[in-house]
């Protein structure tokens, strides 16, 4: 076979295995939103447990929105699993800070539960700084990021091509710190999301001890659905504190992380 018809082979050979892999996305994308319809059909029929199969198949299978979190959420919630629910609000959440129906579907789980954990108060300033950098996703600090740099390059246009250098000058090095300063965001917030440090009480019950020990001596006691930060872990025990500044040991499976 002459070099020629073997490029031509291999050539032809790559197109086709391109042209099989766009239909094995596409038919795989088409399979994602059928079962997502009928995850959709089945809570609407009072099916939530076959709903909740659904949306957890989607979830794992790499599909981590917000909307498949915050339907998962509604199907516990619907079951009255309120730690469940609260974990996939908070999931949800996190992708999607600014969604006022996510927030106050949490709120109403959270009333449902046994505990009520007073938070410590924060300096104004602190609460104000975080509330303004969880305002957005990690996606949405990056598209500010982008869009910012976009701009900086305009203004660089303008100073080079037009008599207005100093103008073009000053509004694209405001614009590239800008551009800088919302990825430093994007990054903060991704790191966070990816490990978060927070979890949900998924046991009903437990004692939280007070060493990383079955056999040590019980701190105080928390039921289902309260949020957690981790800060330290032993083997199979993680040291957590609550919103109040309550301090212990729990086990890693009576806990499942936002």
């Amino acid at each position: 076979m002459r070099l020629g018809s073997v490029a031509i082979s291999k050539l032809g050979h790559g197109l086709l295995c391109m042209l099989i892999l766009c239909i094995s996305i596409v038919a795989y994308s088409q399979s994602a939103d059928a079962l997502y319809t009928n995850a959709n059909a089945l809570y609407k029929a009072n099916n939530y447990q076959g709903a909740q199969a659904a949306y957890e198949k989607l979830i794992a299978d790499g599909y981590k929105e917000a909307d498949l979190y915050y339907n998962l959420g509604n199907c516990y919630y619907r079951q009255n699993d309120m730690a469940k629910a609260i974990l996939n609000y908070e999931r949800a959440l996190r992708i999607s800070p600014t969604d006022e129906d996510i927030s106050h579907n949490l709120n109403i789980a959270n009333a449902h539960i046994a505990d009520k954990i007073v938070p410590v108060p924060q300096l104004g300033i602190i609460k104000a700084w975080q509330g303004f950098t969880h305002s957005h996703s990690a996606k949405g600090w990056l598209l500010w990021a982008v869009a910012m740099a976009w701009l900086a390059l305009i203004g660089g246009a303008v100073y080079l091509f037009t008599a207005w250098k100093k103008t073009g000058a000053g509004i694209a090095s405001s614009l590239v710190v800008l551009a800088l300063a919302f990825a430093s965001l994007a990054y903060t917030r991704g790191s966070a999301e990816a490990n978060s440090g927070e979890a949900i009480l998924t046991a009903e019950s437990i004692y939280v001890k007070n060493a990383p020990d079955a056999n040590s001596g019980n701190a105080f006691m928390l039921h289902a659905g309260v949020k957690l930060t981790l800060l330290d872990k032993v083997g199979s025990y993680y040291k957590v504190r609550l919103a109040d500044g309550k301090t212990g040991w729990l086990s890693s499976n009576s806990f499942e992380q936002i």
